[in-house]
């Protein structure tokens, strides 16, 4: 993946759901002399490096901040700021994230950014939930959040 290297998910065997309820956690592997694309969510992510060293760039309003990682370091990218990976070495990261709790809440939100000729594209994708335990969708801004529950329970 352009924008994850090689990423997996911990998941619960017996629910097909993530490992835990409210977090979820992930184990990622980035090649030597990987560059990620850039990428964009609304998750809140902490990282722990377990092996390698390179740098994490995130675009913020007053321009980029590079942070350079190696062997158990940790660091956090809080949730919609842009940032791309960069691998010296190869590298193998931990990371963990309240993704769960916002895909179960209908709150996911991801961009990417896409690259064709000379013209840069951000897609961007949000999840949808509906579940009778649950009852909850995606928030329309525009509209009240009691609103649009009561909406998708109908």
């Amino acid at each position: 993946d352009p924008y994850h290297g090689l990423k997996l998910e911990y998941i619960d065997p017996t629910s097909g759901g993530p490992a835990m309820s409210t977090i979820s956690t992930f184990l990622q592997l980035l090649p030597k002399g990987f560059k990620t694309e850039k990428y964009q969510t609304t998750e809140n992510t902490t990282y722990s490096v377990i092996g390698g060293k390179g740098r994490i760039i995130v675009s913020m309003d007053d321009g980029e901040k590079t942070i350079e990682w190696e062997d158990r370091d940790i660091f956090v990218v809080p949730c919609w700021y842009p940032h791309k990976f960069e691998a010296d070495t190869e590298t193998t990261i931990f990371s963990f994230s309240d993704k769960a709790v916002q895909t179960k809440l209908g709150l996911y939100r991801q961009r990417r950014e896409v690259r064709m000729l000379d013209l840069t594209v951000w897609l961007t994708t949000r999840t949808l939930v509906r579940r009778k335990s649950l009852r909850a969708c995606a928030i329309n801004p525009t509209r009240s959040i009691y609103r649009k529950a009561r909406r998708c329970q109908q």
